[in-house]
């Protein structure tokens, strides 16, 4: 009947990539990088997603068996079966890393400076590249769980159900332990 806090050790990536944010912000502190290059919001929000899974921020980061989204996996499964008698219902909520990226990476234009030997991007552009490249935390999810034995046809997405009927069908399956 409480919450229970299930803590989650960064791994290698994390903590190095934690130290590439630190000095991110050391800079922006410092004054030495323009707010449309870089700024505490975009490194506030990078390092959620690191949090969550390095897939985040890379989708070729190694799956840590010990990241938040596979310790929720775990626990989801253990309560799965636990609760199969009564068909069970669990909610999982997540805001961040929800969607597929829906760009290429190569499809963003980047400007280049004569004379620089990097490309400079703006915040949006980074942020655009960040959205292309990472992961959906639900589809992952989705697909582990599937993976692990739940029938694909007892998940179901909030944003599955399209209209109000559907949202009110959504619902009677889930009263009724066809959804879990």
């Amino acid at each position: 009947g409480k919450p229970q806090v299930i803590s989650a050790k960064p791994n290698e990536f994390q903590q190095a990539y934690m130290k590439v944010l630190a000095k991110r912000s050391e800079a922006i502190h410092n004054g030495s990088v323009d707010p449309s290059v870089d700024n505490m919001l975009k490194i506030t929000n990078e390092a959620r997603l690191l949090g969550l899974d390095a897939r985040t921020i890379n989708p070729d980061a190694d799956n840590y068996p010990n990241s938040k989204v596979n310790l929720l996996i775990a626990k989801v499964m253990e309560i799965y079966t636990e609760t199969t008698p009564q068909n069970g219902v669990q909610a999982i909520f997540c805001d961040i890393a929800i969607n597929d990226g829906k760009k290429d990476t190569n499809e963003i234009d980047v400007e280049v400076d004569d004379g620089e030997s990097e490309k400079t991007l703006s915040a949006e552009e980074q942020a655009e590249m960040l959205a292309a490249s990472k992961f959906s935390v639900y589809k992952y999810i989705k697909e582990e769980l599937i993976r692990r034995g739940i029938p694909e046809s007892e998940i179901c997405f909030a944003g599955d159900a399209k209209d109000q009927g559907q949202r009110g069908e959504m619902y009677a399956q889930l009263r009724a332990g066809t959804k879990r």
